[in-house]
C-alpha cells in the first residue's frame, strides 16, 4: 500500500487517506479513471484497424507511425 501512495500525487495521496487497503485504493483508482482507460484502449484499437500503409511509404516509416 505504501508503494501505491508513494506513486501517486499529493493530492490523491491526500485523498485516499481514509483507506485502508491496497484494494480499496485500488477499487477507487478504477472509480475515478476507469471510463478513461476504456475510452483509451478504444482508440488505441481503432487507430491500429485503420492504419494503412501508403503507396510507396518505406515499411520503416510506415511502422514507425503503428507504433507510435
Amino acid at each position: 500500500m505504501c508503494y501505491i501512495r508513494a506513486s501517486m500525487s499529493n493530492v490523491l495521496q491526500k485523498q485516499h487517506e481514509e483507506h485502508q487497503t491496497a484494494r480499496q485504493i485500488m477499487d477507487n483508482l478504477e472509480e475515478m479513471f476507469g471510463e478513461q482507460t476504456i475510452q483509451a484502449k478504444t482508440d488505441a484499437i481503432k487507430g491500429l484497424m485503420n492504419c494503412r500503409q501508403k503507396v510507396g511509404t518505406p515499411i520503416k516509416e510506415h511502422m514507425m507511425k503503428v507504433m507510435a
